[in-house]
């Protein structure tokens, strides 16, 4: 008699999980949201905020496929994501309250995967990444036997003398600091929970984007954009390491400087130029990376520019 209780209580529950699941989803649809000063995301549980969150429906799909949509006070929708057992899994955008578009990507269990791109809130692009997830299991999973005789990534062989920096190449802040008008505060942490990611994008975009994953392997194409649409710096990783020629431009378009990249140090013969084109410089690296020689092109005195454009 006790089993048959507890059988009709479980049954009796789920229509009225499910009821209260739907009921909620429709006010969700027809923009029916609690009303709070503070954007209405939903945490995906990796790291905490460090305030109340109002957590919003997750439409179920089915069994084992959700998504979530993130709105603020108004009702407007900042941000959609596929979410799969309580990670980022599928399509992400969000968008600025504007309705621009600030990112936009696929995640595979909180990892990004493939082409990745950002905007800068007056609608120029701002970044361009490549990444690769099933790249990034195997180098955390090779890491920790650095040890061993043979290692496959490049990256592992970094860990060997530096471990710290190796972590944090398996990491997307780096690559977006340079992008920012105005330096984060070194001394305020940088949101870890994806509400307070996603609001600091949205909110202002002279700060350093905040992509909403922490970690991610760069393999492929790479660019910057400055807020005129012109280029910054562009080139490719290769497993996680700068491969290839790298070009870099100024604001207005024209070269600032090009060179070659072997396993993410500097290589071979690297050119400068001038905002008007002319070469003002030439620098020389080793198969370490390190400068061997360093040469200036023309008259002596240059302009702050050009200098700038040396240095």
């Amino acid at each position: 008699m006790y089993q048959l209780v507890n059988v009709m209580k479980t049954y009796l529950l789920i229509p009225m999980v499910w009821a209260l699941l739907v009921a909620a989803s429709a006010k969700a649809q027809h923009g029916i949201m609690p009303t709070t000063s503070k954007s209405v995301l939903i945490p995906i549980g990796i790291h905490p905020s460090g305030h109340v969150i109002t957590p919003i429906v997750i439409d179920k799909k089915h069994r084992h496929q959700s998504a979530i949509i993130g709105f603020n006070a108004s009702g407007d929708t900042l941000f959609t994501g596929g979410y799969k057992r309580g990670q980022l899994h599928g399509t992400w955008q969000s968008w600025y309250p504007t309705h621009q578009l600030c990112d936009s990507g696929r995640l595979v269990h909180n990892v990004p995967d493939g082409e990745w791109k950002s905007w800068y809130s007056n609608g120029q692009p701002r970044s361009i990444r490549t990444y690769n997830a099933y790249l990034l299991h195997r180098i955390k999973n090779e890491i920790p036997r650095r040890g061993g005789r043979a290692t496959f990534f490049t990256v592992t062989d970094i860990a060997k003398t530096d471990l710290a920096y190796a972590w944090q190449l398996l990491t997307p802040v780096y690559s977006y600091v340079t992008l920012a008008s105005k330096a984060a505060n070194p001394h305020i942490p940088t949101p870890r929970a994806l509400e307070d990611r996603v609001e600091q994008n949205v909110d202002n975009s002279i700060l350093p984007y905040l992509p909403p994953f922490t970690e991610c392997i760069h393999d492929g194409l790479y660019m910057n954009y400055y807020t005129n649409g012109h280029v910054k710096d562009s080139g490719y990783y290769n497993k996680g390491l700068r491969e290839g020629v790298w070009e870099e431009w100024i604001n207005d378009g024209a070269m600032r400087s090009t060179g070659v990249y072997h396993k993410g140090v500097r290589q071979d013969t690297w050119k400068y130029y001038s905002p008007t084109g002319r070469i003002v410089g030439v620098k020389t690296y080793n198969h370490k990376g390190r400068e061997i020689s360093s040469k200036r092109i023309g008259p002596r005195n240059t302009t702050n520019s050009e200098q700038a454009s040396l240095d």
